[in-house]
């Protein structure tokens, strides 16, 4: 299972707050989004269930990264970088921690579920039929 966590932490996202009408696997073929999804001023979506609220400490030395060119780095140093996002593994079962350990409080985790990502878009302008 491949669980999405995150910290609450202020944001200067920068792009409008338009929401999302469809998305899509592949960029070519497009499907409308759910009237209770609200996906907002993105290009991309994970797609997730069961999102709740969560109360834990993630130890970033327990964890390493999953993939990419910096694989297998751990995931404190990775995230001392300049990332605000990561995709880790634990590296072993997650328990007691020493003082020292960098962690991150985790508010919010769900489920990444297939497709695991999506393209989105706001709905195309209807054509106009010459006539």
């Amino acid at each position: 299972m491949i669980y999405l966590c995150m910290q609450q932490m202020e944001s200067s996202h920068f792009a409008e707050p338009i929401r999302a009408a469809e998305f899509s696997v592949n960029g070519i073929n497009w499907e409308p989004i759910h009237p209770a999804i609200n996906v907002l001023g993105s290009r991309y979506a994970l797609a997730i269930r069961n999102l709740r609220k969560a109360d834990l400490d993630l130890p970033l030395a327990k964890t390493k990264v999953a993939l990419g060119n910096s694989m297998g780095l751990s995931g404190d140093r990775y995230i001392a970088g300049r990332v605000d996002k990561a995709c880790l593994e634990t590296m072993v079962e997650i328990g007691a921690t020493s003082v020292a350990d960098p962690r991150v409080h985790i508010g919010l985790v769900a489920e990444i579920v297939e497709p695991y990502a999506v393209y989105v878009r706001n709905e195309l302008p209807k054509q106009k039929v010459p006539g």
